[in-house]
């Protein structure tokens, strides 16, 4: 099907739709989020993606129910991520901080041209 007719038949479905149209377009997004950490979006532009996902909720391939679910699940992984190791001290010496160079008293003086 061409690109052009998908889209018009997306619009159209999106135009359609009976629920909360900000709530969709959010749920997209957290879709596409998800959409796009499997191989076959992963190359994919966002905008790409952001249709696959838009269809597939429009569709009822996917409910609301299981993004949030899918959203939680990110959310918790990402808060329970361990800390960052903390850095190895050097074995080697440290270097002596330099002192700040004097500016020279002298004004230079700039050649006059005529």
């Amino acid at each position: 099907m061409p690109e052009t007719k998908k889209t018009q038949i997306l619009d159209a479905a999106m135009m359609d739709y009976n629920g909360d149209k900000y709530n969709l377009v959010v749920l997209g997004s957290v879709w596409a989020k998800h959409l796009r950490k499997n191989e076959e979006f992963r190359h994919q532009p966002y905008a790409a993606v952001i249709r696959a996902a838009l269809g597939q909720i429009l569709s009822g391939e996917v409910s609301s129910e299981r993004i949030m679910a899918v959203s939680a699940m990110a959310a918790q992984t990402r808060d329970e991520a361990p800390a960052a190791p903390a850095p190895v001290p050097s074995a080697l010496p440290a270097e002596p901080e330099e002192k700040p160079r004097k500016k020279s008293s002298k004004k230079e003086e700039m050649p006059v041209t005529e």
